[in-house]
């Protein structure tokens, strides 16, 4: 029984540490990269905000990255709501090795002012520390 409560620890710190950090995505290595988000603006009150997963990552965890960020620059950029004009998202199949695919999400916003649209703390109140988002840290 002991030993079946260590092997199952050991699985669960190994899962964990396959998962995406809230981060800004990194390179690593020659040709490696670590998972985490890069955005752009397009405008000025427009943003795309890419999100890549590492593998083990699952897609629900690469959305919740997406829109926390996407959260975080409207706060940042003195706005309280903001608006997905465009979203689209895929994943590389790797069947044959039964391994949790790599996610990628990309997202675009607009910053707007308009309570109707999705409230930025909201998201950072209820998702934020589902992800590890920590205000004030890149």
């Amino acid at each position: 029984m002991r030993v079946k409560v260590i092997v199952c620890t050991l699985c669960i710190f190994a899962l964990l540490g396959c998962m995406t950090p809230y981060q800004q995505r990194k390179k690593q290595g020659i040709g490696q990269s670590v998972g985490g988000y890069t955005d752009t603006a397009l405008g000025e009150k427009t943003f795309r905000i890419n999100v890549s997963g590492s593998s083990g990552t699952h897609m629900e965890r690469v959305r919740d990255i997406g829109i926390v960020r996407a959260a975080e620059i409207t706060l940042s950029s003195g706005y309280d709501y903001f608006r997905i004009l465009d979203s689209w998202e895929f994943s590389q199949v790797r069947a044959a090795t039964g391994r949790v695919p790599p996610y990628y999400r990309s997202i675009i916003i607009r910053l707007t002012t308009d309570p109707d649209d999705i409230d930025a703390q909201w998201i950072i109140d209820t998702i934020g520390t589902k992800v590890g988002y920590k205000p004030g840290v890149e």
